[in-house]
């Protein structure tokens, strides 16, 4: 009977050790973000919002590669004029990011993190034209992709071991949007939020 006890407790202490190794391996999160958006000319966007989920894979406990999914809403600039009208651009973004993901706690619950990484971006562009009395207003837009890079720098607060809340500030930038066109341009957002993890 002593030995049948002492078996079950190795086996139970040996689940849970492995289940805390896992729970400090793998984090999957997700972190709304309001961003605002700055594409280097006289536009001046109206903040928007932004979905980032990830998942992470720690190599170190301190160290973590990641691979997120960015979407954007339709973000719009402020409305402007020329000689033939009103118009105004929209841009919506959607992005894949590898990363790495540094942390060091500072308490049982409380730690901070960082994470840089690389982009691969499609952007979608559309110009929303007001012409004046009498005449159709129209819509035109194009479709662009490329490269580009982020940091974010975050701070977490563990509920429990599984479950924890993030706050972030991410700057992202997306290079040579519409690079064949002879005004392409750099795009670049500054964002802030909050999320949630789940370590499995």
């Amino acid at each position: 009977m002593t030995r049948l006890l002492t078996i079950l407790c190795l086996l139970v202490t040996g689940t849970a050790s492995a289940d805390e190794e896992i729970a400090r391996k793998q984090l999957v999160d997700a972190n709304l973000l309001y961003a605002t958006l700055d594409a280097g000319g006289n536009d001046n966007f109206h903040t928007g919002k932004m979905l980032s989920i990830n998942y992470s894979y720690y190599f170190k406990t301190w160290l973590a590669a990641t691979a997120g999914l960015l979407l954007t809403e339709e973000i719009p600039e402020k409305p402007q004029t020329d000689v033939a009208g009103d118009y105004r651009g929209i841009i919506e973004t959607q992005a894949i990011i590898l990363s790495i993901r540094p942390e060091h706690a500072f308490s049982v619950r409380n730690k901070v993190y960082g994470r840089a990484g690389v982009l691969v971006y499609q952007t979608e562009l559309q110009v929303e034209q007001y012409f004046g009395t009498g005449l159709p207003n129209g819509t035109t837009s194009a479709d662009t992709d490329g490269f580009g890079y982020m940091v974010a720098a975050g701070w977490a607060h563990n509920f429990t071991r599984r479950f924890s809340l993030q706050v972030e500030l991410n700057y992202m930038v997306q290079t040579d949007l519409f690079e064949e066109s002879p005004n392409a341009f750099d795009l670049t957002s500054s964002s802030g939020g909050f999320g949630f993890a789940y370590a499995f």
